[in-house]
């Protein structure tokens, strides 16, 4: 037996619309209309993987804890951004200037909610997950400034490497 969310095979627009005569009636239902309409077009995810920030419809929620018992929670628009991180090295570190934030240092209120992405060696070809684990395991670091990519063995071959980041800001 399998489950999902109650919307997750949901249309962002009904296909069949009948609107009342009266005009009253149809302009509660035109704005009833277009709520569900923003409502589900915002809930979804945006498959789009570019290296300008996007916000990619994903949501993450914090609760106030500063606040009263059972405080509402907080939603935080999630980013996306693909980082260019160019040919891999012999067991060595990969550090590549991210950019975000105006290229100032990312502050301390940001959370990285996803950090992932991939290598390519042309030459074969094959492509590798990062960090993936196995025999091509290599560790992912974001700082303030950089991505940097460290493998464990020599990935030399891989000329082409590309890491997304998605977090929120505060």
């Amino acid at each position: 037996m399998t489950s999902s969310p109650d919307n997750s095979n949901m249309f962002a627009l009904q296909e069949n619309i009948t609107f009342a005569t009266d005009p009253n009636q149809f302009l509660l239902q035109l704005t009833t209309l277009n709520r569900q309409m923003d409502t589900n077009t915002n809930v979804k995810e945006i498959g789009i993987y570019h290296q300008a920030e996007i916000i990619n419809g994903q949501q993450y929620y914090i609760p106030d804890v500063t606040g009263p018992p059972n405080p509402p929670l907080e939603q935080m628009q999630i980013y996306r951004t693909v980082i260019n991180t160019g040919a891999l090295l012999n067991a060595l570190p990969t550090a590549v200037n991210h950019g975000l934030n105006g290229g100032a240092a990312v502050p301390a209120t940001w959370m990285f909610t996803r950090v992932y992405g991939f290598a390519r060696d042309p030459g074969t070809p094959s492509w590798i997950p990062l960090s993936n684990g196995g025999i091509y395991d290599c560790a992912l670091e974001v700082t303030p400034l950089q991505v940097i990519i460290t493998p464990t063995v020599n990935l030399a071959a891989y000329t082409e490497s590309y890491i997304i980041l998605e977090y929120w800001k505060a």
